[in-house]
């Protein structure tokens, strides 16, 4: 066993055995749902109701921490008294619903378009709620609503309108009030709601969970919103052990109010703190370049799984428009060329090596890859629904929100005067759910390609699908009667690439990724150091956790005019590069 591994390992067992309060921090690749499955694990608490909380950003990491509870024999431990789920669960589950006293059941929603009918309307003019974005200030606990992009459908429908935009943000938050007393909550509301109750009675919602959980685990806490850090700021002085783990280097959500500086006073209250330096992931030439983008004079990572690795490949890049990207001195197309250069250097036990190519934002990517608007057209959002389903390789939580998507548009049409969510709408009705969700995925599946003419194909299969007792369609209601906006073709170049965002990319990881960098300034700014305000720091950031997803062959794609300084700042930091002439 190579002193890599032994290094890594002893820095794993530290952090499994390490007391809380506690503060982990781990670099990219450093096996931190291990350490966290692995304390679980080695660590069962000695009380006999006493369990562990160990929560998550997102439902894959969940599911991640569950199967290996089970696989290693112990299922218990995925069960009461302990937790495993998402921050927005465990939010919900113990700061918000057990001190709601409403006439109906409350209901935690991911986002206001799970709402039938949820608008904002003024005059003749209708903006879907989930359009909007709400923050929070905690210290003074007030809420804003923020506009929307400049280039939304929503901001279009408000700017035809003969009313201020603070006209349209007071009946925003009329609109969601009303919503809200009927019993709907997102993530924000809960939020609100915890931070408030905590900071009137703390000791009221505390004690249970101190009598329940020995510790409370936060994993990727650089996620954390400057609220989510305010609530276990909280929990924390009034007695909760909390176990945080993350990498301030890779906060890349100040748009929704994540905060490193934040974070970093908070690991200043938690007492001890350990690190975890062993990459499991990135070959040595990738840990050398992402130490040059990270905060600090902190040593490179330690490569654990790979001695040696192909030299950061720089390719000179003609960025055209429409997303046509090109090797400028060549004309080949940029991903061909990513894919020709993924398997020249691939490993020898992998035939088909996965491609990454990420860009900073959506606007780099061809047309047909970029972001859906939130606030879509229905017609143009089911058509993405089914396009989710045709791809053959969706996420379960992605068919799970396109199949949500077909449930809308039948309750739609045969409940036309019903509102709320599809869970309301169906106790509502009398509709199982297990129904609606078999017959939504059959007729996403039964409906023919999006067209030109898709609205009236959409409609005619509405009117001829099986109706449950008690539906009343009514006339033209809940028919689809707008235009298809792009929705673009998901299928890739090959089999095995796919090129998206980095925050989309979050968490994932292939043998070579591919970096679009049209920016000359975030270029200069990174071999300068001169990067000052906080929005040109999380661009920093964002690179740093784009090439970090890397596992053997890191391409970097730059302007031209760029290229050769970046490459002797590269080589100045023992980084060996290669220029793809």
């Amino acid at each position: 066993m190579s002193l890599a591994i032994q290094h890594a390992q002893a820095e794993q067992q530290h952090a499994i055995d390490a007391d809380a309060p506690l503060f982990v921090q781990a670099c990219p690749g450093a096996g931190k749902t291990h350490v966290i499955v692995s304390r679980h694990l080695q660590r069962p608490s000695g009380a006999l109701r006493g369990g562990r909380a160990l929560v998550s950003f997102t439902r894959t990491a969940r599911d991640q921490m569950k199967a290996r509870c089970i696989t290693e024999g112990h299922p218990e431990l995925a069960q009461f008294p302990h937790y495993i789920g998402t921050l927005d669960g465990f939010i919900w589950q113990f700061l918000v619903s057990p001190y709601l006293t409403l006439p109906q059941p409350p209901q935690l929603l991911e986002s206001w378009a799970q709402l039938a009918k949820a608008e904002v309307k003024l005059g003749t003019r209708a903006v879907p709620l989930s359009a909007f974005t709400f923050t929070l200030d905690p210290d003074a606990l007030r809420e804003d609503v923020d506009k929307p992009g400049e280039k939304s459908s929503a901001t279009r429908t408000m700017s035809d309108s003969p009313y201020p935009w603070a006209r349209w943000k007071k009946a925003v938050l009329e609109c969601r009030d009303l919503w809200h007393e009927r019993g709907y909550f997102t993530g924000h509301e809960a939020r609100l709601a915890a931070l408030g109750a905590l900071r009137t009675d703390p000791r009221r919602m505390a004690v249970p969970l101190c009598s329940r959980f020995t510790e409370v685990i936060v994993d990727e806490a650089q996620d954390c919103s400057i609220t989510d850090l305010a609530i276990l700021d909280i929990l924390r002085v009034h007695g909760i052990p909390l176990v945080i783990v993350a990498d301030p280097d890779q906060a890349i959500y100040g748009w929704n109010q994540a905060d490193p500086a934040r974070l970093l006073n908070m690991r200043n209250t938690l007492g001890n703190r350990t690190t975890l330096t062993g990459n499991r992931r990135s070959a040595p030439p990738i840990c050398a370049l992402a130490t040059t983008l990270r905060t600090g004079n902190r040593p490179p990572d330690i490569s654990v799984v790979r001695t040696s690795g192909p030299a950061v490949h720089l390719v000179p890049t003609k960025f055209g428009k429409a997303g046509k990207t090109t090797h400028s001195r060549t004309g080949q197309d940029l991903v061909e060329l990513v894919v020709e250069l993924a398997e020249r250097h691939h490993e020898s036990d992998i035939t088909n090596p996965s491609v990454l190519v990420l860009a900073r934002k959506h606007a780099l990517l061809p047309p047909a890859l970029r972001r859906a608007e939130p606030d879509s057209n229905t017609i143009t959002r089911l058509a993405r629904a089914h396009q989710c389903l045709q791809a053959g390789t969706t996420k379960a939580t992605e068919l799970d929100q396109a199949c949500q998507q077909a449930e809308q548009v039948l309750l739609g049409y045969w409940y036309p005067d019903q509102t709320g969510s599809i869970t309301r709408i169906c106790r509502t009705v009398g509709l199982s759910p297990a129904v609606l969700r078999r017959h939504a995925y059959a007729f996403l599946l039964e409906l023919p390609m999006p067209s030109a003419a898709w609205a009236s194909e959409v409609n005619a299969h509405l009117k001829a699908w099986w109706r449950p007792s008690g539906a009343a369609p009514g006339g033209g209601k809940g028919l689809l009667r707008s235009k298809i906006a792009s929705i673009g073709q998901q299928a890739p170049q090959h089999p095995t690439t796919r090129l998206t965002t980095v925050h989309q990319a979050k968490g994932d990881e292939a043998d070579a990724v591919c970096v679009l960098l049209p920016d000359d300034d975030l270029i200069t700014r990174w071999h300068t150091g001169n990067a000052t305000t906080a929005e040109e720091q999380e661009e920093l950031r964002v690179l740093y956790v784009a090439v970090t997803r890397a596992r053997r062959l890191l391409i970097l794609s730059v302007l031209e005019g760029s290229i050769a300084a970046l490459q002797d700042f590269l080589n100045r930091y023992q980084v060996p590069t290669h220029m793809c002439h």
